[in-house]
């Protein structure tokens, strides 16, 4: 799909994305990049170039982040790629998409430790980096940006290569995803020079460098299964504040309107139960909707 890009880059529109007819799992995202390993350790070129092709379009289906670790290893998968067709600008540029998204990082060990695609970055100057001044960033409310796997807060990263540009939600869902030609924002995501955005509460920043092994990845959490746990729980304690007011209005209706001290306590206590219950409840998913 994104063959040659770095040849014709200036001949292609500024943005590639993929229309998707359903999401790409994680975990057979993941297990994809298992695949590649495995048929380039095999040297089953055909199968290897074709899972990349379908990793390639599968990347912008992803409904999570991609992690760091992850887009260094497609990158480098990538790049062993082209140095084989000796397409070696393609090449070096997957090389240093690789390095910007987990610096440190290697080949797996499907490539020869003499093979000419370990010394692509020797002789090469690093990728050009810098801050666009002319735009700023303008998602609509509630969505950030992630450039190769890492929050961006202002238009800044390589300018020469193609970088995965993604959308996320304050659910930490991908809503959108982008193969950006340098850092060509979108203009539904763009608007004029400004701060910096801040990132949502949920996101940890990935390390900048990685311990790994080349055939390991760890996956860029969203929100945790906690914060989903606390917002069902205030939901839960919305809807019990809703019966016990309800209960309240049926305490006074059932002696019809005519209060002894028993039926005013019990009426009165399920009122304050109902307004007690409510705010605990919103309080409690206010805190999921804010914190990881």
């Amino acid at each position: 799909m994104l063959r040659l890009f770095f040849l014709l880059l200036p001949l292609v529109p500024a943005v590639a994305h993929a229309e998707c007819d359903e999401a790409m799992p994680g975990g057979k995202w993941v297990a994809l990049l298992d695949e590649i390993d495995g048929a380039f350790t095999q040297t089953d070129f055909r199968r290897a170039y074709a899972l990349l092709d379908y990793g390639d379009e599968g990347l912008l289906c992803l409904p999570r982040l991609v992690s760091p670790d992850e887009l260094s290893r497609f990158a480098h998968q990538m790049s062993y790629r082209a140095t084989i067709e000796q397409e070696n600008d393609e090449a070096l540029g997957w090389a240093q998409i690789a390095q910007i998204a987990r610096p440190g990082s290697d080949f797996g060990p499907y490539v020869p430790k003499d093979h000419y695609a370990r010394r692509l970055l020797d002789d090469s100057a690093p990728a050009a980096m810098g801050l666009r001044d002319d735009i700023g960033l303008d998602p609509e409310g509630g969505q950030w940006l992630f450039l190769n796997g890492r929050f961006l807060a202002q238009p800044e990263g390589p300018f020469e290569l193609q970088n995965l540009l993604q959308v996320a939600d304050r659910g930490g869902t991908v809503t959108e995803a982008h193969w950006l030609h340098g850092l060509a924002i979108p203009t539904h995501l763009a608007g004029d020079p400004g701060n910096p955005m801040k990132p949502p509460r949920w996101y940890e920043e990935p390390a900048l460098t990685s311990g790994l092994e080349a055939d390991q990845t760890t996956p860029l959490a969203g929100p945790s299964d906690a914060r989903r746990k606390r917002m069902n729980l205030g939901l839960i304690l919305g809807g019990a504040a809703v019966g016990l007011y309800g209960a309240s209005w049926g305490a006074r209706g059932l002696y019809g309107g005519s209060y002894s001290d028993g039926t005013r306590a019990l009426t009165n206590g399920t009122y304050f139960a109902s307004v007690a219950t409510g705010a605990a409840g919103a309080g409690i998913f206010t805190w999921g909707l804010a914190t990881r």
